[in-house]
């Protein structure tokens, strides 16, 4: 379909400004997202960790742009605190440890690179993991992760993936990307459905009237599996 066509035309050259942002941060939409009030992101910097909110989940790679975060450094920071400071997993708080420990200056001062060399294996057997598979492997339509249901969502009728928000502008964030992969997941439909209604049913706005009122082929992922999309 042609619509569809310029559509994915207009998605690829957002993603590649999106590659092309510069910050300390990956990309445009993660830096507006961590300054949010009710952001779903986190940053650890002492952990040198990128997760989300709802369900304390470490993003391995950026939702928006699938840039591939810092390897995480919550297993080296335990590490020194227990060898080199001798102190155990109960004395670990922040009345007993170091304050550079508390931010980013301990893993800053001591030139620590953002990939690790004892997670490389993992690195290159995930990646030999995508080579082998068709799509996500991660993410699946029908039945999501189990232990991050409560978080991830799939919505068939616009076959896109999100993530549950505290915010009240929407009830969850769409992901580009997978954020434990990296693989680009399929351009939401949700602005084709629209104006699908607005041209075969003369509904001006179908995001402002009930789902019961609407076609019922535009209610499921019907509308766009018969037209093999």
């Amino acid at each position: 379909m042609a619509t569809h066509r310029i559509m994915k035309r207009v998605y690829d050259r957002i993603e590649k400004e999106r590659h092309s942002f510069s910050s300390p941060n990956c990309c445009n939409a993660l830096s507006n997202g961590l300054m949010e009030k009710n952001s779903i992101y986190v940053y650890s910097p002492n952990h040198r960790e990128y997760g989300l909110v709802t369900g304390c989940m470490i993003m391995d790679y950026c939702i928006h742009c699938s840039t591939r975060m810092p390897d995480s450094l919550r297993r080296k920071w335990f590490f020194i605190l227990q060898a080199k400071y001798k102190l155990s997993n109960q004395d670990i708080d922040n009345e007993k440890i170091a304050p550079e420990f508390l931010t980013d200056e301990w893993w800053k001062k001591r030139n620590i690179p953002s990939r690790l060399s004892y997670l490389s294996k993992r690195e290159r057997d995930n990646t030999r993991q995508r080579k082998r598979r068709n799509g996500c492997f991660c993410l699946n339509g029908k039945e999501l992760n189990k232990y991050c249901q409560i978080d991830l969502i799939y919505n068939t009728r616009f076959r896109e993936y999100g993530i549950k928000t505290v915010q009240q502008r929407g009830p969850y964030l769409v992901m580009n990307y997978c954020l434990w992969c990296s693989r680009q997941l399929e351009p939401s439909l949700r602005n084709l459905w629209a104006k699908l209604l607005q041209k075969e049913h003369g509904i001006a706005n179908p995001f402002e009237i009930p789902i019961a009122q609407l076609p019922k082929s535009f209610r499921t992922d019907e509308w766009w599996k018969r037209r093999g999309l």
